[in-house]
């Protein structure tokens, strides 16, 4: 199964619970221009995981 970027975006969103959020989807979008998706979700995916522990 593929998932596209837009499906890795959403999912960040979702995760981070930011989609009526304005000013943090443009500081997302920034950290993604800085870092690139695959790596933005894998820090949110670090990040969220300990969060659970």
């Amino acid at each position: 199964m593929t998932v596209t970027d837009n499906e890795i975006y959403r999912i960040i969103v979702d995760i981070m619970d930011i989609q009526n959020e304005p000013e943090n989807i443009f500081e997302l979008d920034n950290w993604i221009r800085q870092i690139g998706l695959q790596e933005v979700y894998k820090k949110i995916i670090q990040i969220y995981s300990i969060n659970l522990m």
